[in-house]
């Protein structure tokens, strides 16, 4: 048991938490939220990123990316978990995420309409993107295209996916949710980031063109300094509606990343140790603005 709790590395749930706190605030705000949504829409995200993670490990594994980089905190590629195993895993964890992701939209829609077949077709979509990131000869995560994911997913599927379950008015997702999703999607594009430059030299050596890659070190790192930059812009835009006093607390922590992408910049190449610390910080760091920001705007 304990190789699989590891396997679906807890550390990376915050971010599905996070996507659909963001799109629970402004249908509490509007008088949309309902429990079973919420409870629902949670389970949802987190059995994504579970899907996704073993997916992850699996595909990387079965490419020699993971074995190349020695990753002894992967399940496969430290032998504590066998690849038969985890493929049986990825269908079982595939069939639960439909069958949650089917019940939320009965719950949110109670009938067969034209939203209930655009968002389950979102959600197919989703659950393929869980598995197509490493696993298959076209990995979309070998050829660049994992960030782009990652904001699509992570933030306007998951923000504004959840708070369209409440409100069913796409006006109002407009209004309420797209700039706050775009702000989630860029940070969360920074946690894959930083991801990438831990593992920018195996993934070189293998064959995976992750953005880190294409870019360099170098330019990595500028790139998730825009990346924290225009996140923060995305939010600043969306609070002109808000209290001013909002804004501000909230720009309080953009010193507080900088810092970290400071000193993710200052981080040897070769220190593996601390670009996991600054990895698992990123998300917390994540994990506290969402909930600061939903402790502001609905205060």
């Amino acid at each position: 048991m304990k190789q699989w709790i590891s396997a679906i590395r807890p550390r990376t749930l915050p971010l599905a938490i996070s996507g659909i706190l963001m799109g629970t605030y402004p249908a509490i705000l509007n008088g949309f939220f309902r429990i079973e949504i919420f409870i629902l829409a949670l389970f949802t995200s987190v059995l994504l990123q579970i899907l996704s993670n073993l997916a992850n490990d699996y595909g990387d594994f079965i490419k020699g990316t993971d074995t190349l980089s020695s990753r002894s905190d992967r399940a496969l590629a430290s032998g504590s978990i066998d690849a038969g195993s985890m493929k049986k895993a990825l269908i079982i964890a595939s069939v639960i995420t439909f069958a949650v992701g089917l019940a939320l939209l009965i719950a949110a829609f109670g009938e067969i309409s034209t939203a209930f077949w655009v968002l389950l077709v979102l959600g197919l979509l989703s659950i393929g993107a869980a598995v197509k990131y490493t696993v298959g000869k076209k990995a979309y995560g070998y050829h660049g295209l994992g960030d782009i994911a990652v904001l699509v997913f992570f933030g306007y599927i998951a923000v504004c996916g959840s708070y369209f379950l409440y409100c069913s008015d796409w006006e109002s997702v407009w209004e309420n949710a797209f700039l706050p999703a775009t702000g989630l999607g860029l940070f969360c594009a920074g946690v894959l980031n930083i991801n990438n430059i831990r593992d920018i030299n195996p993934d070189r050596m293998n064959g995976k063109r992750t953005v880190a890659v294409i870019l360099g070190r170098k330019g990595a790192l500028l790139y998730q300094t825009a990346l924290v930059f225009f996140g923060f812009l995305a939010f600043y835009l969306q609070w002109q509606s808000a209290p001013e006093k909002t804004g501000l607390l909230m720009l309080m922590l953009l010193p507080v990343f900088m810092v970290h992408t400071y000193r993710l910049a200052k981080t040897p190449e070769n220190d593996v140790a601390t670009h996991h610390r600054s990895l698992k910080l990123f998300v917390l760091l994540v994990l506290a603005f969402v909930c600061l920001y939903g402790i502001l705007i609905l205060s």
